[in-house]
């Protein structure tokens, strides 16, 4: 997480609204989907969806509070 604090800090915007967009479009539910998706297509049964699911939660929580932190701050060195 430190280096995504840095890579806010020292990126343009049209990079950190890239990421932005990318938090906002991959929901826990489009993952789900997605894995769903793939256990159909390739007959497969992904036994630690849930725990996949729960981990991405996590982390998209921490990434979207590190966005708008850093964002926040105004303080983006290339913007």
């Amino acid at each position: 997480m430190k280096i995504l604090e840095i890579f806010f800090k020292e990126s343009s915007s049209e990079f950190t609204d890239l990421i932005k967009y990318y938090i906002d479009l991959i929901t826990p539910e489009f993952l789900r989907q997605i894995i769903e998706q793939i256990e159909r297509n390739e007959s497969i049964i992904i036994e630690t969806k849930e725990e996949i699911i729960e981990t991405y939660k996590t982390h998209r929580v921490s990434l979207i509070e590190i966005y708008d932190e850093e964002i926040k701050k105004g303080d983006n060195h290339a913007r």
